[in-house]
């Protein structure tokens, strides 16, 4: 695992979200005035930094390569305008190896500010993955309200593989040397980057590469070295041809506005690119023609019956966060279509029902043919429950709906599921397992 976004709330922030800070420490800022930097911690941690690509942590060094990357990102994308948040870069010592930069997003009286802690032992490429997520962040966010905007992982790691194989991106990150009073840094500057998806390729042949659904619900916490290997290159090349369109960055631009008004920021970008896509299934079609011609896979290819059965097993499960009491760690479990239908309320369901049929429908596309009756049986029972089921009436009276929605329509949903598991499970038991998981957290 290279790199992970955590959106936590760790730091108070104060003065537009700048955290407390002595009053004797002096920040280094950059020219846009975007990014602030600290000075980096006395003592170096005790990991192992590598020598060859390991950041410098100076603080003029820092803005000089923020600036860079973000440049970069409003050159792809054909951004304009100022900056209306701060970036607050906080150099530290790694808790532990290949620690991740962490992010906090905050909303403050002059804007959004965002603080980013970067462990002494983060690489080139992680740290670009990180000041990509708060570019983009910042970006959809200038208009936003009191909600922050949902960055996909896939388009800003994908935007960040992309830039770090550009020729015209030259990042002074490397850790520098002292001559005659200079600090001199060397520039990361070599042939792979001729070729932006040479890598890419090589990962891609080698790899059956992600789909849409796949790219869209990673959990990088998850992850060996191959998982993030694979998705980096996968979410590349899939933003690498969106912005081959035409109009490929005014459609980014256009999810980036919508991002903070969207719940679920599938909605955001099906309306960016309208002009290619109408469907999620759209998306899953016209990226499966992309890596047929691209490394010579085919996503449309049927799986066997038993891998069609394991992932139709994850698609009808939906992977919680539960906790016994408020002060107590939260433990994952899985529930069934049935345990929301039963137990959810009128706000609840909506959303993840809508995401559950649409990774059924993108299922169909590789399933075995002996599966298809019982997958489309709850597909069917899925999309009759929210056709008929009346959510607009509950969601938009004065009074907010409290508990499940227990109607005849609920319960004969029910029996229709346990029905349908019961022929699911007559199926025999799966006799293997695969490494991915298409389970959607939902918290």
């Amino acid at each position: 695992m290279k790199f992970f976004v955590v959106l936590a709330l760790l730091l108070a922030f104060a003065r537009n979200g700048e955290s407390q800070v002595p009053a004797k420490t002096i920040s280094t800022r950059s020219s846009s005035g975007e990014f602030l930097a600290y000075p980096q911690p006395i003592v170096p941690s005790r990991f192992v930094r590598s020598k060859t690509n390991s950041i410098s942590l100076d603080p003029a060094l820092l803005v000089i390569a923020c600036e860079r990357v973000r440049q970069t990102i409003y050159s792809e994308l054909g951004i304009t305008g100022e900056a209306r948040g701060l970036v607050y870069l906080h150099p530290r010592q790694a808790h532990f190896p290949n620690e991740p930069p962490a992010i906090n997003v905050q909303p403050g009286p002059l804007g959004w500010a965002y603080q980013v802690e970067i462990p002494d032992t983060t690489d080139e490429a992680t740290f670009v993955r990180a000041i990509t997520h708060v570019v983009l962040w910042e970006i959809a966010n200038r208009n936003a309200g009191s909600r922050s905007a949902e960055i996909p992982l896939w388009f800003a790691d994908g935007l960040a593989e992309n830039l770090l194989h550009l020729t015209t991106l030259e990042l002074s990150l490397s850790s520098g040397r002292r001559e005659s009073g200079m600090n001199i840094s060397r520039v990361f500057f070599d042939a792979r980057r001729q070729n932006p998806l040479a890598q890419a390729e090589i990962v891609l042949r080698a790899n059956k590469p992600l789909t849409f659904d796949q790219l869209s619900w990673q959990d990088p916490r998850q992850w060996t070295m191959r998982d993030a290997e694979v998705f980096h290159s996968s979410a590349q090349l899939f933003v690498s041809r969106l912005l081959h369109f035409q109009d490929g960055p005014a459609c980014f631009r256009a999810m980036l506005a919508e991002l903070p008004e969207k719940y679920n920021w599938q909605f955001a970008f099906l309306n960016g690119f309208q002009s290619h896509f109408h469907r999620a299934l759209d998306v899953e079609k016209w990226w499966a023609l992309q890596l047929v011609q691209f490394a010579g896979h085919d996503l449309t290819e049927a799986w066997t019956l038993d891998q069609s059965r394991e992932r139709l097993d994850e698609a009808i499960r939906t992977t919680v966060e539960i906790r016994s009491d408020q002060n107590a760690l939260p433990r994952r479990a899985e529930i069934p279509l049935q345990t929301i239908l039963r137990e959810w309320d009128a706000q609840q369901q909506p959303p993840a029902l809508e995401r559950k049929l649409q990774e059924l429908t993108i299922l169909r596309l590789s399933a075995a043919p002996a599966i298809l009756p019982i997958l489309d049986g709850y597909r069917d029972v899925i999309a009759t429950y929210l056709q008929k089921q009346n959510f607009s009436r509950s969601l938009f009276t004065f009074k907010k709906p409290s508990g499940p929605i227990l109607n005849k329509l609920t319960m004969e949903s029910i029996a229709k599921l346990d029905a349908l598991d019961k022929k699911r499970e007559s199926l025999g038991p799966v006799e293997t397992a695969s490494a991915s998981k298409w389970a959607v957290e939902t918290r």
